[in-house]
């Protein structure tokens, strides 16, 4: 199979068999494309050099932060699988994504909630990220999530409160932005640097 039919549902193993060169998603067996761009005509199956530099930015800072620690930071593309209904009918490509239970790892990516997820949003993806991820995020238990915006250059936090709901999210736009780690917080300067 070459690639998916956005009308019909899927899993984890009909995911492994799509060979098309574009990267997909899938949400409780919905398909999305992850594609980047304004126009649906000239869509790029790859983010773009200003998403890239921030990701960069960002992974490069948490991955210093937790050297020697027992958490570990990754980059898309990679497979995280949430199971649902005994097999797993979800399958993401955060852009962001910090994994301190080293169990949830394996060769194809991992299995279950990171702990900490961050997505640079585009305005192809902006709907689907600030409503359906984060209903899926904190459905399946992720602690802190982040939405980066490119465009505004702001940032906003959400984080799991006792109750298993995430918090009002809160909006940065200039200072530092602290991360769910104790004593780490990443400037803006930082974040948005070229």
């Amino acid at each position: 199979m070459k690639g998916p039919d956005l009308n019909k549902k899927y899993t984890y193993k009909d995911y492994l068999t799509w060979n098309d060169g574009k990267r997909w998603e899938i949400i409780e067996g919905k398909v999305y494309p992850l594609e980047f761009g304004n126009d649906p005509k000239n869509m790029s199956p790859a983010p773009g050099r200003r998403h890239q530099e921030i990701s960069r930015n960002i992974v490069t800072l948490i991955h210093t932060f937790l050297k020697k620690k027992s958490c570990s930071v990754f980059e898309a593309p990679f497979d995280v699988r949430f199971i649902e209904d005994d097999f797993s009918e979800t399958v993401l490509q955060p852009d962001i994504s910090v994994f301190c239970d080293t169990a949830k790892l394996d060769d194809k990516g991992a299995t279950g909630a990171p702990d900490w997820i961050i997505e640079i949003i585009s305005p192809s993806t902006e709907f689907r990220d600030k409503t359906v991820k984060a209903f899926l995020y904190q459905k399946h238990g992720v602690k802190s999530y982040w939405l980066i915006d490119p465009s505004t250059e702001s940032v906003a936090a959400l984080h799991l409160m006792q109750d298993g709901r995430f918090d009002v999210p809160l909006e940065y736009k200039e200072g530092n932005v602290p991360t769910m780690f104790d004593g780490f917080s990443i400037s803006f300067e930082d974040i948005f640097s070229k």
